[in-house]
């Protein structure tokens, strides 16, 4: 550990970096490929539509009518909030079964794992390439 350390020191105080060789480079190339093409995914497929919803909701359109969009405001989240009662309630419904299916799934989950890693179960390689 000593002998870490003195030579994470070292490096500090030199102050300059290895240079990486052909294969390092060629791995941290095609590693900045992969993310970038999942960032590029992530842009597209997540956070423009969700910013787009976002912009949608202060507007008042009809898709199939041509005429164009008219700006509202909160109108429509004061509308959602305050005036319709089947908001609250699709909540309500939504937090009872997120309080109720969230622990039984996290528990049975929990329970296959421990059952799977248990030393007495027969077959156990054959439950975990079916689980797995």
């Amino acid at each position: 550990m000593a002998m870490l350390l003195d030579e994470v020191q070292r490096t500090r105080k030199s102050g300059k970096r290895e240079k990486m060789g052909k294969l390092a480079r060629t791995e941290a190339r095609w590693g900045y490929t992969f993310i970038g093409l999942w960032i590029v995914g992530f842009v597209i497929f997540y956070f423009v539509p969700m910013i787009a919803s976002l912009v949608f909701s202060f507007y008042d359109f009809q898709l199939a009518s041509p005429e164009p969009a008219r700006f509202v405001g909160l109108a429509n989240w004061r509308r959602l909030l305050f005036q319709d009662p089947l908001v609250w309630s699709a909540l309500g419904v939504t937090f009872k079964f997120a309080l109720i299916s969230l622990p039984i799934g996290m528990a049975s989950a929990f329970f296959l794992a421990v059952l799977l890693n248990s030393e007495h179960l027969l077959g156990k390689n054959v439950f975990r390439t079916l689980f797995y």
